[in-house]
């Protein structure tokens, strides 16, 4: 079910272009893992260690993932897919680090790189786009993105991309006001998109808060 705003949505996935062209070796990337109180986050960035980010600013895909076991490091096991991001785009990547991921986990890790931008000596001062900063997510993490998009911050989500939104009961999106991309699998019998993708696409379009909602459905 493809909406006929689908033209609208595909303009706000826009945060995903880089404002300038690749300046490093795309096949050079490292990892920063940041840790403090309420703040666990595995920041993936374009650049080696040893040469820094290119001049230019980049786009940030704040990413979730699905629930897991308690000893389960969700985070290493979406990282391959992670990093082709980072590196495609160029993005720099902020994972929250959680196997039961929440609005809080996920607006800590965006509130910190969104910061750096303006700490003097950070290695990420001057080159984060603020205006383009989207949320991802996967399974509960892709409710979560939507609802975390809902809480109201010093500045705007471009847009929210919500991978299979597993247990749609209560990732609830009816006050969702910005642009989402909401997809799911056709052969998903886990979280069928019958049950789950179009109930997020139900409230949305019941709650008459606006926004852009499009329905993707991919083979598995």
């Amino acid at each position: 079910m493809i909406n006929k705003n689908v033209t609208n949505i595909l303009l706000a996935l826009t945060f995903f272009t880089a404002t300038t062209p690749m300046a490093q070796s795309a096949t050079l990337y490292s990892e920063q893992l940041v840790k403090g109180k309420k703040l666990d986050c595995t920041v993936i960035k374009p650049w080696d260690e040893s040469a820094g980010p290119a001049n230019q600013q980049y786009p940030v895909i704040v990413w979730a993932n699905g629930w897991g076991s308690q000893n389960t490091d969700l985070t290493r096991g979406y990282k391959p897919g992670l990093i082709e991001w980072a590196l495609d785009g160029p993005y720099i990547v902020v994972a929250a680090n959680s196997r039961s991921p929440k609005e809080s986990d996920v607006l800590q890790c965006a509130q910190w790189i969104k910061a750096q931008n303006n700490i003097g000596g950070s290695e990420y001062q001057g080159v984060i786009n603020t205006n383009k900063i989207g949320l991802a997510g996967h399974s509960q993490a892709a409710g979560v993105m939507i609802r975390a998009s809902q809480v109201k911050s010093d500045y705007e989500y471009s847009t929210v991309v919500a991978m299979t939104p597993y247990a749609a009961n209560w990732n609830y999106a009816d006050s969702q006001n910005g642009p989402v991309m909401i997809i799911g699998g056709s052969a998903d019998s886990v979280a069928p998109v019958a049950d789950y993708a179009q109930y997020a696409w139900n409230a949305v379009i019941q709650s008459g808060q606006g926004g852009v909602m499009t329905i993707v459905v991919l083979s598995s």
